[in-house]
């Protein structure tokens, strides 16, 4: 009786050794899997202001595309305005396409497409937008003039 003690006493430290050592490898897919992800990159060739790192979208509306050029494939995330967070539901984990009636996000493979609806309050509109591509996200700040 005494050995059984014995034995399951040692298996929790085994255990934890052998967890340990899987962890330590150097192995670049290993380091991938735990989070070791490279920032996403994203560029527009459209002319936009930023201000406070917010895009600032007219009070008329208006589209603005963006592309990354280091992941090949990304997909909505979650988007928020104010106090209200919109909830994307996501068909087998990935949502392409959201449609918040006063804004509009598209996405395909590295290409993501914004469009704004006329703001017709007296108060400006921020939205954060978040996109990823697995384990990396990256959130988009638009702000978005009130009616004047």
């Amino acid at each position: 009786m005494e050995l059984k003690t014995k034995k399951s006493r040692n298996w929790p430290i085994a255990m934890t050794i052998f967890a340990a050592l899987s962890f330590t490898s150097c192995n670049e897919d290993v380091e991938r899997a735990l989070g070791d992800w490279d920032e996403m990159i994203w560029k527009t060739e459209a002319q936009t202001t930023q201000k406070d790192d917010a895009y600032i979208i007219d009070a008329n509306g208006g589209k603005i595309t963006f592309t990354c050029s280091n992941y090949s494939d990304s997909w909505l995330s979650s988007a928020d305005s104010l106090d209200k967070h919109y909830y994307i539901t996501h068909e087998y984990g990935i949502t392409r396409s959201y449609d918040a009636n006063w804004f509009k996000a598209d996405i395909n493979e590295n290409v993501l497409k914004v469009t704004f609806k006329a703001n017709p309050n007296p108060v400006e509109r921020p939205l954060k937008l978040t996109v990823t591509a697995g384990d990396i996200f990256h959130a988009f700040y638009f702000k978005q003039s009130a009616k004047k």
